[in-house]
């Protein structure tokens, strides 16, 4: 008989590179604050192409966003971790669509006389991942904001991706965990398919289940997990029994 391989286990970032501020932390914990926002179209300038904005209707504003602490990390020449502090705000739609345009721009400008107006002529000039790269870092510097009021973008994108790339894929992770975490789309399993979700991950010692399973469901899943097996050793601590014995499920849904 041979020896099974080890599970896979998914991919983490280097301990030493990862961002302490978000380790273990609730969302009450994360001290997140509220600020008015200007309108994204007229800036809050009230005026666009000549004349009253419609998008705000001449207020200037689009409501408030919600910020977050956090960190741009980097090391300097001695090798000392050096953290500037910013304000995260989780991308919306108009994040996501303005890290396109500027990514785009940014490609047309390291390649004068380039034909670049689509995504797919930017990919076909420097790459898929490489224009990846780019959008993600564009993103970054969209939510990375100044912890001065009234908290403006505290990086343009051409100055960004001058700094170093260990950096820039720190900040896209934050960012991104960020997000996931104050997503208020809940997930759920009865209590026979999450111990045959478990079974099944256990019966073939990788992740390779995953793939069945909706996003939404994946971090309250892995959660739930911990909890049961946290609980397991606290009650196998104070029994004294090392035995293996089957988990008693206690909460009716993940």
């Amino acid at each position: 008989m041979t020896t099974p391989p080890d599970p896979l286990i998914p991919f983490q970032p280097n301990p030493q590179e990862a961002f302490a501020w978000l380790r273990g932390k609730t969302p009450e914990e994360l001290q997140a604050i509220e600020v008015a926002e200007p309108c994204a179209w007229c800036l809050g300038s009230t005026m666009r192409a000549g004349k009253t904005c419609e998008a705000c209707g001449g207020a200037g504003k689009a409501g408030t966003s919600v910020l977050f602490p956090g960190a741009l990390a980097y090391r300097d020449k001695l090798g000392k971790e050096v953290r500037e502090p910013v304000l995260w705000k989780i991308p919306s739609e108009v994040e996501l669509t303005r890290a396109t345009k500027e990514a785009l721009a940014f490609v047309r400008l390291e390649n004068p006389g380039a034909k670049v107006t689509t995504i797919a002529e930017a990919q076909a000039l420097i790459g898929e991942q490489r224009f990846l790269a780019i959008e993600n870092a564009a993103t970054v510097c969209l939510c990375a904001r100044s912890t001065t009021a009234p908290h403006g973008r505290a990086y343009l994108l051409p100055v960004f991706l001058q700094l170093p790339t260990t950096m820039q894929r720190n900040a896209f992770f934050e960012l991104d965990t960020l997000q996931k975490l104050w997503d208020v789309r809940v997930g759920e399993l009865t209590e026979a398919q999450f111990w045959a979700f478990t079974s099944e991950i256990a019966r073939v010692r990788n992740i390779s289940p995953f793939a069945v399973l909706a996003l939404d469901l994946q971090a309250p899943f892995i959660v739930r997990l911990a909890c049961e097996l946290s609980k397991r050793a606290t009650s196998n601590s104070h029994s004294g029994s090392p035995t293996d014995s089957t988990p008693e499920p206690s909460d009716p849904q993940t």
